[in-house]
């Protein structure tokens, strides 16, 4: 956790007027890990993590609190974070979380947060364009053989969303901007195996075009206030 916190401490310098930074929002929630995207790439990923062709932007971020971004070209950009997720098993309680933009409308799998488990299953993944869904539509889907979870909402290109999904250990849901707009119950999950990624799915050729900030990942269901906090902090 040493270098989670430096990371975070690094990022603390978008501070909103009379609020805590969205560093110190974040890791008063003590995620098992974040990757603010607001640095150099060595500073970013951690010691277990690569930075695989992202690029890191000054000024293309979400708002105040977050003012920069890691870019992705869409093609062969991503960032892996090694083993570094919550147990999504079910009944668990977890909670993935990242501000995007979308940069294409077109194309299917899209990832934003995304980590592969055995026999080709897909544990909680952050995406637009998901298997089943319309090429417009964002949110958070696992896949088991045949079987298939998911929670979205429509989005559009060239704008920055807060992306949270919340998993209670009963009950999925969506939160786009700090706004519930998706919920599963006895939504149960499996547990992961693998490598996280940013922007990409692991073993997959499926690329984010956009530009991501402010990943975390906790082994805790955030409230709806926590989020709501989260957002305030970073826009």
């Amino acid at each position: 956790m040493g270098n989670l916190h430096r990371m975070m401490v690094r990022a603390a310098a978008g501070r909103p007027t009379g609020g805590l930074s969205y560093a110190d929002e974040v890791n008063a929630d003590s995620p098992l890990g974040a990757w603010l995207l607001q640095g150099d790439a060595t500073a970013e990923v951690g010691t277990d993590g690569t930075n695989v062709g992202a690029t890191f932007g000054t000024g293309n971020g979400p708002g105040t609190g977050l003012p920069d971004a890691a870019v992705f070209d869409g093609a062969a950009d991503y960032i892996n974070l090694g083993s570094q997720s919550p147990d999504t098993g079910p009944g668990n309680a977890w909670t993935y979380e990242a501000w995007v933009w979308f940069d294409v409308g077109t194309g299917s799998e899209k990832p934003v947060v995304s980590q592969e488990i055995e026999g080709g299953n897909f544990a909680p993944a952050l995406l637009r364009g998901a298997y089943g869904w319309n090429e417009d539509e964002a949110g958070c889907q696992y896949r088991q053989s045949s079987s298939r979870r998911d929670v979205k909402t429509t989005v559009v290109v060239d704008q920055w969303y807060h992306m949270v999904v919340v998993h209670t250990g009963t009950e999925m849901r969506l939160y786009m901007d700090a706004t519930s707009v998706a919920t599963l119950t006895n939504s149960g999950s499996q547990n992961d195996l693998n490598e996280l990624h940013i922007a990409n799915t692991p073993g997959r050729s499926w690329y984010l075009d956009g530009r991501v900030a402010g990943v975390a990942v906790y082994d805790t269901a955030l409230s709806a206030a926590r989020i709501t906090a989260h957002y305030d902090a970073g826009v």
